[in-house]
């Protein structure tokens, strides 16, 4: 018996997941569960491994069927997530599939609060659809966010380990950013300076 799910487990069979829960559940422990395999398949997404990167969407959309509405934006994501590795991988009449599946949630979800995130989400699955009409594969280069903006994908040739790397990516964000605000600062004391 597993702590996670009560009754049943998460059990790694080779490269396969599969998501067995059962009715003692613990919910916060799930969203963990679904939270590291959606981290290991866009992990194996960037790494051109689109067989376990499937394997592992799959996996986290069986558990979200379980814990969210079917018009939960974590379920539409994982919908979403599954499409793109199965483009990767060329089976383009399923990623279709699951592409509208996850485009329905989305649209379900945007006459709510978070508007403009859905109708980005819907906007780039309709980028991706077109792409896979047109039989063009989805760009490694870009993903969507928790916010529904598209962000470039980390590079996985940077070398996180290495402090110097480190120290001069963040004096470049520091001094990118004190440059922002002097700019700003300076374009409010001129409107200021002119009223």
């Amino acid at each position: 018996m597993n702590a996670i799910t009560g009754s049943g487990s998460i059990v790694g069979s080779g490269e396969k997941i599969t998501a067995k829960i059962g009715s003692g559940v613990n919910k916060e422990a799930l969203n963990g569960v679904v939270f590291s395999l959606g981290r290991e398949g866009a992990e194996a997404l960037r790494k051109g491994d689109y067989e376990t990167a499937l394997d592992r969407f799959t996996a986290c959309c069986e558990v979200n069927e379980k814990i969210c509405k079917k018009d939960d934006v974590n379920y539409g994501a994982s919908l979403h997530n599954m499409a793109t590795a199965l483009h990767y991988l060329g089976k383009l009449e399923q990623a279709e599939l699951y592409y509208e599946k996850a485009k329905a949630v989305f649209e379900k979800q945007a006459a709510g609060p978070f508007r403009p995130t859905q109708k980005h989400r819907i906007k780039f699955i309709e980028e991706r659809l077109t792409l896979l009409r047109f039989g063009g594969k989805p760009s490694s280069e870009t993903y969507i966010d928790e916010y529904g903006v598209e962000r470039p994908t980390l590079r996985r040739d940077f070398e996180f380990d290495n402090p110097h790397v480190l120290a001069q990516r963040a004096e470049k964000q520091y001094w990118k950013g004190v440059t922002h605000a002097k700019n700003k600062i300076w374009s409010l004391a001129q409107v200021g300076w002119r009223s």
